[in-house]
């Protein structure tokens, strides 16, 4: 906020609030009124150029004078100001304007305690009488305490988030106004409200808000502070450039979603860094369900000098669930909220005695009474009456009878006006009612300045209004008959859309609306077009649940208008692409389906190859150890109906179903798909699509034998990947480069991919890589013994992997859990935990051989060996993926543990083909060590101790070099073990002398237990 005011004569501007005080009246005026003011006051007598006004209001903007022209001519109504005799804006013709009334600067403070002159007998307002507004505040004291409680610690730096909640009329927006007009001048504040028009675009809120703090501060430090976030992010939230229809914001997906909040949050964290910033959102309850999200995602973790102060309606009913979702845990998520209750019985005669006469002590408490000291119930109800008028029916009944006792005593046509404007929405355009009206617009204005006088609406700058209270346009509304309400929505979307303003895409949605409901009265081919409109726009421009609603809507309308298979494909296509986007995969799914369908129908190849690029998995989006034949076989039709005619797609399409058939026993076709891919990459030349290829490619053959080839493949796949741009290529090159590096005992090189990775990660703000970015740094933490930091890092890696709908963060949590907990001698706690993903997970058999191994770590030798004889059965044979070779070690352990020599035997032959590796788990989120200390056990347990005894020297030699301090000391006790079963006990000694003052120092409970043990 502001700490300055600029006053002349009767007028004071308070640019920090949006706020113009003429006399005793204060007037929120449109903003750009409010900006051309406050830049001529704060240049008086000075000669300011058009083409200056139109470079710093409207900077990156292409407009004419005309706007420039209308905003100076609402500035003289407002100011009663007269263009042929001005005593404050003077026009000079063809150059620009000069304000000529003298302006005084003053403080914040000084201007609460200087009266404002009264308004000059020349003055009139633009629509005739305006009620005097009453700016009365009554109680609430506790609460603006804690308000300003919240501002006290937000201007010794700290943020928070607290919401204020009650019902409909208790006072919220009052106590809001109230509080922000008290907030130390060190604040930057900015104020914004949801839901000013009936189906407005995602963001509006934002968009409001980004508009207020642009004003405020230097645009090169705003631009500054956000120069991470996507250039179309940039248009739309800050408006800092002219926003054209053809911009793609490029968010069709929920990791551009994350990249894109993330820089959001980090932009307001800079502003806030340099000046504390409170942001205010009022009726949070209308808010589109992406502002929400939004919302929820800042409030997460406010480390910033940021204060967000929301307000919101108790239970309010919401029909979207996903919107009631996002409320609930934002509510949730709230540790100050401030609920508002009813006012006492003094605070109703204050509030009465404010508004009217002096209350007698049984019309206050009558009225306390019948509206449980609502001060808008109060409101209403005492205007003009006395207690004995009061009605003894439920509150709701007379509410309503209220409003509709006040808008009897308006002319009929009036009301009419009234009932359109509510169809407009909660705020609306006197230009749009009274084209809707079939009205000339001086008539409009008269009706509307009747409807002032009543307190029903208010003008809130320029042509708009808004009604006083959500209750009375709910009313107004409600008095429509069924046949004449979507006449209303009939009229009021073609004068909206009359308005050069809505031709842009971001207010489709807002007629769509209105056509849709019109849709049977004539609406419909309207409707459709504009829903289709609104859905291409919110799926370019994140809101994803948005774009689900429209597109569904869409195909709700095909079925009023003349079919058209293709548009119906196009749509399908859509509206699966949008439900996936929003996490609705299995609702996609069946829509994509469906979309494959009519795209069969028309024989239309690319339909259908788009169908199943949409449907298959993304580098990112693979699930470990899922296999899907639907899309395998969708991905194959595809392939024959795309035939060799265009070698691009057929190659994407042919890399995709590589990934796909991962988890199934195919690796001979799979060779034989990439080979034929990447000839076609050859063969179209171009480097994103080689990039693709080539990455498909080491994803779709990883095995533990073709860990060469991989290596040798991964640096021609880095290159292409770096030409091309393209940052999933290259991030998922880094996480398998990482992986191998584990694999050959190079921790250094693996730490050099890792921050690689992580650099990488931080520049495209992919949100997958947050958390394999903690799992990165929980494998070293593995390695190094720390547990307890291994066990907090895998609770923030699968909240990161959570929060944006990955669903290998839940295993890699479970790997990192199962580790630790065998590892504190706890392995009971995490079998039930294992055996889910046993279940949920069958192709990947490692899980079960790990929960065979946990049962025996856990003591339960029975379950244990029922697991084991399962698995013996099929002699061990396992799926040659990225999970064999930890699958063998811990079988290894178990079968040392049976001491079954003759499966010891078989185990050792297929392992000693890897004696010179470590035993990595997936792509590197875990090692538990070299290979050689597990082929040490297998010879071990065969009987062959001279085997035996160099593997277990190989294995010490192998993990120090790797400097792998938990499988180091896992092999010494091994080792000693062994030794002290061969009857050389001093050599056992010394290795667990060299073991213990490492195990003690890092708690590892298991393995100080074997030591103790071990002690004579």
């Amino acid at each position: 906020m502001t700490g300055l005011r600029y006053a002349s004569h009767h007028v004071v501007l308070e640019p920090g609030r949006w706020q113009i005080r003429v006399g005793e009246e204060t007037i929120t005026p449109e903003p750009k009124v409010l900006e051309l003011l406050s830049y001529l006051m704060r240049n008086p007598g000075r000669l300011v150029t058009k083409a200056e006004l139109l470079d710093s209001l409207w900077s990156g903007d292409v407009v004419g004078e005309s706007v420039l022209t209308r905003c100076v001519s609402c500035a003289r109504k407002l100011l009663a100001d007269d263009s042929r005799a001005p005593r404050f804006i003077r026009t000079l013709h063809g150059r620009g304007y000069e304000f000529i009334a003298k302006v005084t600067t003053l403080a914040h403070e000084a201007t609460e305690k200087e009266p404002l002159s009264a308004v000059p007998s020349d003055a009139t307002p633009a629509l005739g009488p305006t009620p005097r507004r009453e700016r009365g505040f009554v109680g609430r004291r506790a609460e603006v305490q804690r308000l300003q409680q919240a501002f006290a610690q937000l201007e010794a730096r700290r943020g928070d988030f607290l919401l204020v909640s009650g019902e409909p009329g208790i006072g919220k927006t009052r106590l809001l106004e109230e509080a922000v007009a008290s907030a130390p001048p060190a604040l930057d504040v900015h104020v914004a409200r949801c839901s000013a028009l009936e189906g407005a675009p995602a963001f509006l809120v934002w968009h409001d808000c980004f508009r207020s703090i642009v004003r405020s501060r230097s645009i090169k430090t705003v631009l500054r502070a956000f120069e991470s976030a996507p250039s179309g992010a940039r248009k739309l939230l800050l408006g800092t450039e002219r926003w054209q229809l053809q911009d793609q914001l490029g968010w069709d997906s929920p990791a551009e979603r994350f990249r894109t909040f993330d820089a959001i949050g980090r932009g307001l964290s800079e502003l806030a860094a340099q000046r504390p910033l409170l942001l205010v959102f009022d009726d949070l309850h209308a808010a589109d369900l992406v502002s929400l999200l939004l919302l929820e995602f800042l409030t997460q973790a406010l480390t910033a000098p940021l204060l967000i102060l929301g307000a919101t309606r108790d239970a309010e009913p919401q029909k979207d669930v996903s919107r009631a979702e996002a409320l609930s845990r934002l509510r949730a998520a709230c540790r100050n909220e401030v609920e508002l209750s009813g006012l006492t019985l003094d605070e109703v005669r204050q509030l009465v005695e404010l508004r009217a006469e002096k209350p007698s002590d049984a019309l206050a408490t009558s009225l306390l009474s019948r509206t449980g000291g609502n001060p808008f119930f109060i409101s209403v109800l005492s205007h003009g009456a006395g207690a004995s008028r009061l009605q003894e029916t439920a509150l709701p009944t007379a509410v309503q009878k209220a409003v509709e006792h006040r808008l009897a005593a308006l002319d009929s046509a009036c009301v009419t006006l009234l009932q359109t404007a509510a169809v407009c929405g909660q705020g609306f355009d006197a230009l749009v009612v009274a084209r809707a009206s079939s009205l000339p617009f001086d008539a409009c204005l008269s009706l509307l300045s009747s409807a002032c006088t009543a307190r029903l609406i208010a003008p809130t700058g320029g042509n708009e209004f808004r009604f006083i209270h959500d209750l009375i346009r709910e009313v107004l509304i409600g008095q429509l008959a069924p046949q004449q309400k979507p006449m209303v929505h009939l009229a009021v979307g073609h004068a909206l859309a009359a308005l050069p303003t809505f031709r842009e895409a971001r207010h489709a949605a807002t007629l769509a609306h209105h056509f849709t409901e019109a849709a049977h009265v004539g609406g419909a081919v309207e409707a459709l077009d504009l829903s289709i409109r609104a859905g291409a726009y919110a799926l370019r421009n994140l809101a994803y649940e948005e774009a689900v609603q429209q597109f569904t809507r869409v195909s709700q309308l095909l079925a009023l208008v003349e079919r058209d298979a293709a548009t119906e494909c196009a749509v399908l296509l859509d509206l699966g692409l949008s439900q996936i986007s929003a996490g609705q995969r299995e609702a996609g799914k069946s829509t994509l389906q469906a979309a494959a369908e009519r795209a069969r129908e028309l024989g239309s190849a690319s339909d259908l190859a788009a169908v199943a690029l949409s449907l298959a998995p993304g580098l990112f989006a693979i699930e470990t150890g899922v296999y899907d034949p639907a899309l395998v076989e969708l991905l194959r039709e595809a392939l024959h109906q795309t035939g060799q005619a265009d070698p691009k797609r057929r190659a994407l399409l042919l890399g995709r179903l590589a990934l796909a058939l991962y988890w199934s026993d195919t690796y001979e076709e799979r060779v034989a798909i990439c080979a034929e891919a990447r000839e076609l990459a050859d063969r179209v030349g171009t480097e994103d699509v080689r990039a693709e290829v080539a990455t498909a490619e080491l994803f779709g053959l990883l095995r533990p034998g073709n860990l060469t080839e991989r290596r040798r493949q991964s640096d021609g796949a880095l290159e292409l990947c770096r030409r091309a741009g393209d940052h999933h290529g290259l991030l998922m090159n880094r996480l398998l480069r990482a992986a191998m590096c584990l694999e050959v005992g190079d921790r250094a090189a693996a730490r050099f991919e890792h921050d690689a990775f992580r650099r990488l990660a931080e520049a495209t703000n992919q949100p997958q890589s947050s958390w394999i970015v903690k799992a990165h740094r929980a494998c070293q933490l593995l390695l190094d013994g720390h547990l307890a930091e291994v066990e907090q890092l895998a609770g923030a890696c699968l909240m990161s992997g959570q929060r944006v709908g990955d669903h290998n963060a839940l295993l890699t949590f479970g790997v990192h859990l199962t580790l630790v907990r065998v590892e504190q001698a706890r392995a009971a706690e995490v079998l039930e935990v294992i055996r889910d993903y046993a279940v949920r997970y069958p192709r990947i058999v490692g899980w079960r051989v790990l929960y065979c191994y946990a049962l025996g770590r856990a003591g339960q030798v029975d379950e244990c060996r029922s697991e084991y004889e399962s698995l013996r059965r099929s002699e061990f044979v396992l799926p040659d993926d990225l999970n064999w070779m930890v699958s063998m070690s811990w079988l290894a352990d178990t079968c040392h543990a049976f001491e079954d020599g003759e499966a010891a035997r078989l185990l050792y032959e297929r392992l000693r083909p890897y004696a010179d590796r470590q035993v990595i788990i997936g792509y590197g989120i875990g090692c538990v060590g070299s290979v050689e200390r597990s082929l040490a056990v297998l010879a071990g347990t065969a009987g062959d101790d001279q085997s035996a005894e160099r593997h277990f020297e190989s294995a010490l030699v192998a993990n120090r070099k790797a400097d792998a301090t938990l499988p180091l000391l896992q092999s010494l006790c091994d080792f000693a073990d062994w030794l002290s079963l061969k009857g050389q006990h001093a050599r056992a000694e010394a290795l667990r002398g060299e073991a213990e003052p490492r195990v003690k120092a890092q708690q590892l409970v298991a393995l100080g237990a074997r030591l103790r043990d071990a002690k004579p």
